[in-house]
């Protein structure tokens, strides 16, 4: 099984914030990036993600996700939205 192919898998399992940011970790190893700094920021965005889906509903990802959307996504479709959900948001963006 392929990386992306585990990713996908985790959409229905039982949320795992742990596991979720290990498989981010493993999935970026694949991505072009010109330099291992934009491959960090890109990791702290995605633990922003995570801190807001730490506070969403649902037992899997996917209905986190789902939450996530309902609740969060539509204040400005932005990443904006995501730092904003996140419990600390430190008023710095991970661009």
């Amino acid at each position: 099984m392929t990386a992306f192919q585990k990713a996908e898998a985790l959409a229905g399992r039982r949320y795992d914030r742990d596991k979720l940011l290990a498989m981010v970790d493993e999935v970026t190893t694949h991505f072009r990036m010109p330099n291992s700094f934009e491959r960090s920021k890109m990791r702290a965005v995605c633990r922003y993600l995570a801190d807001a889906l730490d506070r969403c509903s649902g037992s899997t990802l996917q209905q986190r996700w789902n939450d996530f959307e309902k609740r969060f996504w539509p204040i400005s479709g932005s990443l904006e939205s995501i730092v904003a959900a996140a419990p600390i948001g430190l008023g710095v963006y991970a661009f």
